[in-house]
């Protein structure tokens, strides 16, 4: 099995370019990897909840892993932030976490120190 993450910025990186990469190689072993933060053109944050479910609505059924972590926009420029401390709105992460409940969630840049609040605020 092989999962591509889409990241903004790169030669796959939104839902079009990534349904238009599995339509041309259609194995149930070519899956996706979901980083909203990732999929965020940092200069159109409006709009970005419409965007992530759209991703998630065609591509859902397709996710290998989902990526968590949290960011916030200086200069122009996205910052990567552990989960629950910047911008990220969670609610849609929630609602899959209860609609894939065999679907694996990493923490991303996150240190030792982060993981307590990380917790709380997800409720492990």
């Amino acid at each position: 099995c092989v999962a591509i993450e889409p990241v903004y910025g790169h030669t796959i990186y939104n839902a079009d370019k990534m349904c238009k990469l599995l339509e041309r190689y259609p194995s149930e072993n070519l899956r996706v990897i979901y980083d909203p933060v990732n999929l965020l053109d940092p200069s159109k944050e409006d709009g970005r909840e419409a965007m992530w479910q759209d991703f998630l609505d065609r591509l859902g059924d397709r996710l290998a892993v989902v990526h968590v972590k949290d960011y916030e926009i200086v200069d122009g420029r996205k910052k990567d932030l552990p989960a629950a401390s910047g911008r990220m709105d969670y609610s849609h992460i929630k609602k899959l976490a209860e609609a894939k409940p065999g679907l694996d969630f990493l923490i991303e840049s996150a240190q030792d120190k982060d993981i307590p609040a990380i917790k709380e605020y997800f409720g492990f």
